[in-house]
């Protein structure tokens, strides 16, 4: 998956925050995990196909941030927080879908 990232990450225009990568990615993680829960509960196929599109913007938003920060010279130490802080976030609210279904 790395040469598609990277190939997303030089199509981004530098004035781009990094953390707004990382934020965009992790509201479509947080839409994710409801869309998993009611598609099981509503049994709505779409969803079933909607909650991993969104998991999949999410992954590239957070592989892209990183390089584009680096591209940009944009890495401040803020940035890090936010990526790591999502990607606990992402990975609690994920846990709980999965948990629920």
């Amino acid at each position: 998956m790395d040469p598609f990232w990277t190939w997303v990450a030089r199509r981004i225009p530098r004035w781009v925050s990094p953390n707004l990568i990382s934020v965009l990615g992790g509201i479509c993680c947080a839409l994710a995990a409801p869309m998993t829960v009611l598609a099981n509960d509503l049994r709505q196929d779409s969803l079933y196909f909607l909650a991993p599109a969104l998991i999949f913007v999410y992954m590239t938003c957070d592989a892209v941030d990183g390089k584009h920060a680096r591209n940009t010279k944009q890495s401040t130490p803020l940035g890090a927080v936010v990526d790591h802080g999502l990607d606990a976030f992402c990975a609690f609210t994920t846990g709980i879908a999965v948990t629920v279904t």
